[in-house]
């Protein structure tokens, strides 16, 4: 979600009221940037494994700027996928896992 208010928005704001709008206005577009950032930032995570990373800390910045239930439904499974993809590929890389 934070990823993708700013390329809605063009860069930060506020409100996100751009961002947001997407979000009702264009709820099937807004999934799939959504999962095309999440494919892009599950490799870039392994890479910094594998650069020497101990550690991955994934949050949402702007996650306050939405509520209960648009969290639930335009960010928080695409945080878990992160997780549950960088843990797979670790293992099938045969890399230690990394506290996350």
């Amino acid at each position: 979600w934070t990823l993708m208010t700013y390329m809605v928005e063009g860069g930060g704001s506020s409100t996100m009221a751009q961002a947001k709008r997407w979000l009702y206005q264009r709820p099937q577009a807004s999934h799939q940037l959504l999962r095309i950032l999440t494919d892009a930032l599950v490799p870039y995570l392994v890479g910094q494994v594998v650069a020497g990373a101990q550690a991955l800390q994934l949050f949402e910045s702007h996650a306050g700027h939405l509520g209960p239930q648009l969290f639930n439904k335009f960010a928080l499974p695409y945080i878990r996928d992160v997780a549950k993809q960088v843990k797979a590929r670790l293992r099938e890389a045969g890399l230690a896992p990394v506290p996350m």
